[in-house]
């Protein structure tokens, strides 16, 4: 059997099957933008069959980071807010006296630090347990489109074994990775 047969045509000048649409989620957009593969990552939610691009895959990476990071920027400024830094540092110094603050964080007398704690830690805990599962499957896709299995991904619970699912998230993608797309001529 030559190769690639049983596999649907390329799409137009794309070497490997991609999408010729960006609303096509069957294939790989392969030169995605940062929202469409926003929207493709989101709308991919628990889709572990088919491939997904080095764009997509990186771009949702970096979506999920950034999302981290606002989350992030709240808690620290909770925390920032509710700590009174200038004024220990002042009665440490001032008079060669160390200050009688035991260097807990009194929220009691900062309630918008307080706040901004509070729902910086809440959204970082709920938007982290939100990525779980779509970030587990576009690295199972973008493994596939490297033409290998997404079980590859458990690699990442031994040690060092991350580095190895990192190197293979960098690989180019193989022709012979749209044998895990759903969509084959004659079956």
């Amino acid at each position: 059997m030559p190769p690639g047969t049983g596999f649907p045509l390329p799409g137009p000048g794309e070497p490997f099957d991609g999408a010729a649409d960006p609303r096509d989620p069957s294939r790989p957009l392969y030169g995605a933008t940062f929202p469409q593969a926003i929207r493709r990552f989101l709308v991919g939610y628990a889709r572990f069959s088919g491939r997904a691009s080095r764009s997509e895959f990186w771009y949702s990476r970096l979506f999920v980071a950034l999302v981290s990071l606002a989350c992030l920027v709240l808690l620290y400024s909770g925390l920032f807010l509710s700590t009174d830094w200038d004024a220990q540092t002042l009665r440490q110094y001032s008079d060669g006296t160390t200050s009688t603050s035991n260097g807990a964080i009194e929220f009691e007398s900062h309630p918008l630090g307080f706040t901004l704690f509070i729902i910086g830690l809440s959204a970082l805990v709920l938007c982290n347990l939100a990525a779980i599962v779509p970030t587990l499957s576009i690295t199972w896709r973008r493994l596939h489109d490297a033409n290998l299995s997404g079980g590859f991904w458990f690699l990442g619970f031994v040690p060092f074994g991350g580095i190895i699912v990192l190197v293979f998230t960098l690989l180019s993608p193989k022709p012979l990775g749209r044998r895990f797309d759903r969509s084959r001529i004659g079956s």
